[in-house]
């Protein structure tokens, strides 16, 4: 339902994974640099980001790099406190934010999320 009029839905998918919910906007993007302008649900995963148990964030496919990419929402506020406009796939070692394991396949990447329920517990 995310897009359409009236839709209250702060993202993609929302995954509970015991005792972990986790908020995922899904976003694919060609070239080095994933414009903010693209990103339309900041305002709304932001409200979500001090409960606890509760992650939000942004999987980022960078398709010409085969690269999937988990970042946090407080990655982005963090960016945007940088007076920053974008996340370049060069700042992965610089901000918050998780690379997680995947292999291309015929068009798309198969993706490991289970990776994610680790980068939690160790925090």
């Amino acid at each position: 339902m995310s897009g359409y009029m009236g839709s209250s839905n702060p993202c993609d998918f929302i995954t509970y994974i015991k005792p972990d919910i986790f908020l995922i906007e899904c976003k694919k993007h060609e070239g080095n640099t994933f414009p903010f302008s693209a990103f339309r649900q900041y305002e709304k995963l932001l409200e979500y980001k001090n409960i606890s148990g509760l992650h939000a964030g942004v999987v980022l496919w960078f398709s010409d790099h085969d690269k999937v990419l988990w970042v946090p929402i407080e990655t982005f506020e963090q960016l945007k406190k940088e007076d920053k406009k974008s996340f370049n796939i060069k700042m992965v070692g610089e901000y918050k934010c998780l690379e997680l394991p995947s292999k291309k396949l015929r068009a798309f990447m198969e993706t490991d999320y289970s990776v994610l329920i680790d980068y939690y517990k160790e925090k």
